[in-house]
């Protein structure tokens, strides 16, 4: 009973291996367009923000680079079957559980792909919004992002010292 679960603790599907073959790691991977429907992101964080397809279905993914690091991507859709494939299509991709927050409800409930990062380093996130019809997924590199956060810290902390 206990070799499964070690087997399946051992391989976090897509999930760990980046976006669309784009793996997580130094920012150069991104020095040209992911796609052909690309444009350079405006927003802080953001290298690109390009039209895409999932299962035949319009998304907006946004690559987010920081510090030189590509950590994750945010992935954006509108409309409750876009987003029903959408998820779908993930859960089958990111082959870990997903775990529904604690007061999540409905047909697609907000929750996480490896929660714990018990398999690997990246994690995931989704939200569905009833109301605005969009549904929304995130990846994050945790040892990435932990790494941003200490270079971050290490910039503040010598600004400090010039005070």
């Amino acid at each position: 009973m206990l070799l499964p679960l070690l087997l399946s603790v051992a391989h976090a599907g897509k999930l760990e291996d980046g976006w669309r073959g784009i793996p997580y790691g130094p920012a150069e991977v991104l020095a040209t367009a992911p796609t052909a429907k690309c444009t350079k992101g405006i927003a802080n964080g953001v290298r690109w923000e390009c039209r895409e397809t999932v299962s035949d279905v319009p998304v907006t993914v946004y690559y987010m680079a920081d510090e030189g690091l590509y950590t994750g991507v945010m992935i954006n859709a509108k409309g409750y079957s876009a987003c029903t494939v959408l998820f779908d299509t993930l859960t089958v991709a990111w082959s870990v559980p997903f775990t529904e927050k604690q007061y999540a409800s409905g047909v697609l409930p907000d929750g996480f792909w490896n929660l714990s990062g018990y398999n690997g380093t990246t994690v995931a996130a989704w939200s569905y919004n009833q109301f605005s019809d969009e549904c929304h997924a995130s990846t994050s590199n945790t040892r990435l992002t932990d790494v941003i956060a200490a270079k971050k810290k290490a910039k503040a902390q010598d600004a400090a010292g010039e005070l």
